[in-house]
């Protein structure tokens, strides 16, 4: 499986639960989403999303994020330049 990092846009909700003055809410709607940065194993790469999972154990797969094609910036391939030490 390809090693990749899907750069993408992710959606928020205002952090506190409560209710909140109209102009407060206007000011929070217009702020810049945050961009987010996923490293994975390609599972899919499909029209509507990028699956990657988050650990390969060989027969085994860890935690699967699913990321909206909508959503995505960039997605590159890791290459693996051989051991760190």
């Amino acid at each position: 499986m390809d090693t990749v990092e899907v750069r993408w846009i992710d959606a928020e909700a205002c952090e506190d639960d409560r209710w909140c003055p109209l102009d407060e809410a206007k000011k929070y709607s217009v702020d810049t989403l945050k961009e987010s940065r996923s490293v994975g194993y390609l599972l899919a790469d499909e029209p509507s999303h990028i699956a990657i999972a988050t650990s390969d154990g060989v027969d085994q797969i860890g935690t699967i994020w699913k990321i909206p094609r909508g959503c995505i910036v960039t997605v590159s391939r890791l290459i693996d330049g051989g051991p760190y030490v």
